[in-house]
């Protein structure tokens, strides 16, 4: 039979319905949900972040206190909403398979609808989902699109049906003999009847003392057929003289399988009870996703407890199932002293973070990032520019990171890295900067050593052409080796040029950069298209050093015969 797959969704008939809202209805209930105060020691955490954050960049962190904060813990709720999808893939196998029997196709696709129809009710598959959720370190939260594979309260079902060719016998009459066991002999047609194997039919035979009468045929020209012994018939080659043969159409089974595999999935939905908080903290709250659980800004635990699971059950479809989560998050409003002057901003999660301030790092920055701005426009002595901007943590760490990575990916790190503080604007300008002063930093070291690999190049070949390649080609077996050594020679010069091009950028990075890098801790230098015409000028002094060569006499590469005229 058929292996193919027919896709089939019990489910299709039914119309899509408008999302279920659950905290529509009890918003402003929900919205009054006692609240906590904030711990002393997430005001201390988000102190410390303060601190961290200006700490080495030229500002005294002892005069970094709280002057007031106005907050609390917001308990809210959230869901996970997950529709139970299902597919049953159904095929066509030969013998009895395995599986929950029903009695024909009208009763398994019966069955199936009845097990998606309570699965979603089940509380072992509710367990079985949760517990899933519980070993993600997101724990399923503000997870749009979450699968949860649940195959293992998938099903088989099967139909057993009687092949239709054998009756269940798992074998056929021989359609050779058609159960007779016996078949016409292929060596004498059913004659019985063979010619002699002495005289060959011609029923004489020739001897010393004439012609006489074939003695086995007795004159004859035929005998009894050897092979089907004058039956006429011989044992079917088919069947092997049984009469019968192996089904092809179930396998010698005798039965077909029509088997319904039910795969089961659950996809989820997220919301939360927008409600319950602050509008600036529930922007943080979408913009901060899944990263709330696993960098524990929030406290996120998912309702266990089967009589509150069954009360939001009763809300869904048929084919839903809702998982609560029971939600803490510390907000309010801080305002921080540097010095005298108050910085005003908001505390959020229990990692004390401190968002929706004025930039107050970036003012703390201030003469550094004058300074990397004048570096990075390449205005006057760049390498000393550096360095002073450089005595800045937060800029020596744009460097660190701006010169190892392309600037989205840079600037997402250094993001992650300082959360507030800094404008979106002027950090990614920091960035930018940071590589033009690379790049201004390196310009005068690479021309350097291009020049220096250059010349050293042309002593190279000068050297060979004109004192050892006669010597060498005269030792060697075959001219064509000697090419070789032609080429490696010109490799030579052009890798000691990218070498020196190198080494002078990376040491005026590493001079302007010593505060930032070590020895563990290296910036990698960008050549730009130096290389490239250094090479140009390394093959342009490789051509001038064989020409000069040829000219005074010397024995030039044989390959470069064919090119140059007869002296």
């Amino acid at each position: 039979m058929s292996d193919d797959e027919n896709i089939i969704d019990p489910l299709s008939e039914e119309g899509e319905e408008q999302p279920i809202n659950f905290f529509e209805e009890d918003a402003e209930e929900k919205k009054d949900a006692p609240a906590e105060p904030v711990d002393k020691e997430t005001l201390e955490r988000a102190l410390h972040n303060i601190k961290k954050t200006v700490h080495g960049n030229g500002y005294p962190v002892d005069k970094i206190t709280i002057k007031d904060f106005e907050g609390e813990i917001f308990n809210f709720e959230a869901i996970q909403l997950l529709e139970i999808e299902t597919e049953v893939s159904e095929r066509q196998v030969n013998g009895k398979e395995r599986g929950e029997k029903a009695g024909s196709r009208q009763d398994m696709q019966a069955k199936i609808r009845a097990t998606v129809e309570r699965i979603s009710r089940d509380r072992d598959v509710r367990s079985q989902a949760i517990s899933m959720m519980r070993k993600r370190p997101d724990l399923g939260y503000a997870t749009d699109g979450l699968i949860l594979n649940l195959d293992k309260f998938g099903k088989q079902y099967v139909v057993h049906e009687p092949c239709n060719q054998c009756e269940t016998k798992g074998r056929v009459k021989c359609h050779s003999c058609h159960g007779r066991q016996e078949i016409v002999c292929h060596y004498c047609h059913g004659t019985r009847e063979m010619q002699c194997t002495q005289c060959q039919g011609r029923q004489f035979m020739e001897t010393a003392r004439g012609r006489v009468q074939c003695n086995l045929c007795h004159g004859k020209g035929r005998i009894g057929c050897r092979t089907c012994q004058q039956t006429g018939k011989v044992k079917c080659h088919i069947c092997k003289g049984q009469g019968f043969a192996s089904c092809t159409h179930c396998g010698s089974t005798g039965w077909h399988s029509l088997v319904s595999l039910l795969r089961i999935k659950a996809k989820g939905t997220f919301d939360y009870n927008r409600a319950a908080v602050p509008e600036e903290a529930a922007a943080l709250l979408d913009e901060y996703g899944p990263r709330l659980v696993t960098e524990e800004h929030i406290l996120a635990r998912i309702e266990e407890e089967h009589h509150k699971l069954d009360e939001h059950n009763r809300l869904v479809k048929e084919n839903q199932m809702a998982v609560p989560y029971e939600v803490k998050l510390p907000w309010g409003d801080l305002t921080v002293n540097f010095g005298s002057n108050p910085v005003k901003g908001n505390l959020f999660g229990f990692k004390g973070l401190f968002l929706n301030t004025e930039p107050y790092l970036q003012k703390i920055l201030g003469k550094g990032l004058k300074r990397l701005q004048e570096a990075g426009n390449g205005i006057g002595d760049v390498a000393e520019k550096v360095e002073i901007a450089t005595k800045y943590r937060t800029i020596a760490e744009v460097f660190l990171i701006g010169g190892r990575m392309p600037p989205k990916r840079a600037y997402m790190e250094l993001r992650n890295k300082y959360p507030s503080g800094i404008e979106d604007e002027a950090l990614m300008g920091m960035i930018s900067s940071a590589h033009k002063s690379l790049s201004h930093l390196t310009d005068k070291p690479r021309k350097v050593g291009m020049a220096a690999g250059v010349g050293g190049s042309l002593v190279i070949f000068a050297a060979y052409f004109f004192t050892f390649r006669n010597a060498i080609a005269a030792s060697l077996p075959q001219q064509e080796i000697s090419m070789i050594i032609d080429l490696l020679i010109l490799g030579a010069g052009i890798g000691v040029t990218a070498l020196m091009i190198k080494s002078m950028a990376a040491s005026a990075v590493k001079k302007a950069l010593h505060r930032v890098t070590d020895k563990k801790t290296k910036i990698p230098t960008k050549a730009g298209n130096t290389i490239m015409l250094a090479s140009m000028g390394v093959v342009a002094v490789y051509a001038i050093a064989i020409i000069g060569a040829w000219a005074a006499g010397f024995n030039t590469p044989f390959w470069l015969h064919s090119l140059l005229p007869p002296t």
